[in-house]
């Protein structure tokens, strides 16, 4: 059971339509519907902008986006790696076994796969390359 359930009910996510999304009312902080609307600016040299902006539905109060909040702090000291271990030798060739799994070996070397042959002696006489497929 998941906590805060009554017994037998069990809370399952669903998606919902994106006009039963509500966001807090800027003054009474209180969910409420939104209505999306066009806006233009000019801006100081003249241009003149539009974008989306959210309102309460109904009524001329704007919902201001959030600011997106950056963290300052450097994370890189946590995914850099010392030079000592960067030019630590980890792996040592082993030359008794094969580069490859024996089972990728064998796949790789189908006896069934067609074989292709190139004639050379024709194509030193005539300049033309000729090749024939051959079954081994």
């Amino acid at each position: 059971m998941q906590p805060g359930a009554p017994e037998g009910v069990m809370r399952k996510e669903l998606p919902i339509h994106y006009s039963n999304v509500m966001l807090l009312h800027p003054d009474t902080q209180m969910p409420t519907r939104i209505d999306r609307r066009k806006t233009t600016k000019t801006l100081d040299d003249g241009r003149i902008i539009s974008r989306w902006t959210r309102f309460v539905k109904g009524t001329e109060i704007e919902i201001p986006k959030p600011v997106r909040k950056y963290n300052d702090q450097s994370t890189e000291e946590n995914f850099t790696t010392a030079a000592e271990d960067a030019i630590e030798v980890t792996y040592k060739r082993d030359l008794t076994q094969p580069p490859f799994p024996q089972d990728l070996v064998k796949e790789l070397r189908n006896p069934y796969k067609k074989k292709f042959v190139m004639d050379l002696p024709s194509t030193a006489a005539n300049g033309t390359f000729t090749a024939s497929n051959t079954e081994a």
